[in-house]
């Protein structure tokens, strides 16, 4: 099956920046510095970039290599629950942990969103087992907090993002079937657009975050549409770096559709033809941003550090805040050095003896009908 140059590249920037983004929030620095608040911005930012790369990877794996509906769901499965089980478990042992220190009527300092201490009450109110089970079922990003609170966050903040990417697992191959056939795909569209029109006016409930698959419709259709078309786009000789600039400009008054400009450059870049690295200096310079091999090791990667970074950072910004008494530029230095670091190891044991295995798992599953064995590194789709 055909590989596109960059997106595993894109990804381990994707999940690097999410963890910088988090790391500003856990420490507070975003309310003591002015300005480092853009990071955090930066992290809705690389989520939606997230996103429309699921649509465009999914609608490829089913477009280019059909298979029954039941294996396709179980090797989604296969792909991405052994990590976040065990990452939930993880998220589980640090929220009891920290519940051993405060309460949610102390929230804890170091968190300016408070979402641990809104989690704290929900322990101390008897709803763990709810909160359990539902998360382990995947569908925790559908249960609105006004019905259950913190339901999307509750145990590992980043979870509502997956279970988002679950929802769309489930009926991908309907909508993508529908957008590839003339009429249907209309349909398809519209309905698009009425979720995302119903989820803005409040129709499905409180959400903090779009974390019901009706709101990130058209992100998952961006991704999709790309797909569908990147045969029929132009090859280019040189990277279109001056409409690029002019994107990130726009972006500048269009703060919610700045995603868009990331997604440009990737699909900038997988239009480029071979000759365009030698006669194009930021050609080769996008090749070494989004396709080295450090870049794409880290993107390999970028699925466990994404899951594991916001337990981490969560201990050890309490221990440097509230056992070592740190703050400001010396609280996010503590936090940095010993979070990344442990989130990375961390990262890696779960890319090594988790992730892979369970993706290996998902070959062997649906070997009969392959033409070719999986290879030694399963392709991350």
């Amino acid at each position: 099956m055909q590989r596109f140059r960059g997106i595993e590249g894109a990804r381990g920037w994707l999940s690097w920046i999410v963890v910088i983004g988090h790391l500003i929030v856990v420490t507070r620095f975003g309310a003591v510095v002015s300005g480092s608040s853009v990071l955090v911005e930066a992290t809705g930012h690389a989520v939606s970039v997230f996103i429309v790369i699921s649509g465009f990877v999914i609608c490829h794996l089913l477009v280019s290599d059909p298979e029954p509906y039941r294996t396709y769901l179980v090797r989604r499965w296969l792909r991405i629950y052994p990590v976040y089980f065990v990452c939930l478990m993880i998220g589980v042992a640090v929220l009891l942990i920290l519940a051993r220190f405060t309460t949610y009527t102390q929230p804890l300092d170091f968190d300016e969103t408070l979402h641990y201490a809104h989690q704290l009450r929900e322990l101390d109110q008897g709803r763990f087992v709810p909160h359990l089970l539902l998360d382990l079922t995947l569908l925790q990003g559908m249960v609105p907090n006004n019905l259950l609170d913190e339901a999307p966050y509750m145990f590992l903040g980043t979870s509502w993002t997956l279970s988002l990417e679950w929802q769309f697992y489930l009926v991908a191959p309907l909508v993508i079937a529908a957008m590839r056939r003339p009429g249907w795909n209309i349909v398809a569209v519209l309905a698009i657009g009425f979720g995302v029109f119903a989820f803005q006016r409040g129709d499905f409930g409180m959400f903090f975050t779009p974390s019901i698959l009706p709101a990130a419709g058209i992100q998952f259709a961006i991704g999709i549409v790309t797909r569908l078309a990147i045969d029929r786009l132009p090859a280019l000789s040189r990277f279109p770096w001056l409409p690029v600039v002019g994107l990130a400009l726009a972006a500048c008054f269009l703060p919610r559709t700045a995603y868009l400009v990331g997604w440009v450059v990737i699909v900038a870049y997988i239009k480029l033809t071979p000759a365009a690295f030698d006669r194009d200096r930021i050609a080769r310079l996008v090749r070494a941003a989004l396709d080295s091999r450090f870049v794409r090791a880290l993107g390999r990667r970028s699925y466990p550090v994404y899951l594991l970074h916001a337990p981490v950072l969560a201990v050890v910004a309490h221990a440097g805040f509230a056992g070592l008494h740190l703050d400001g530029v010396p609280l996010l230095l503590f936090t940095a050095v010993v979070g990344f670091s442990l989130t990375a190891l961390g990262a890696e044991l779960l890319h090594r003896f988790v992730e892979r295995p369970g993706i290996a798992l998902g070959h062997r599953f649906s070997a009969p009908r392959a033409a070719a064995p999986p290879s030694t590194e399963p392709a991350k789709v």
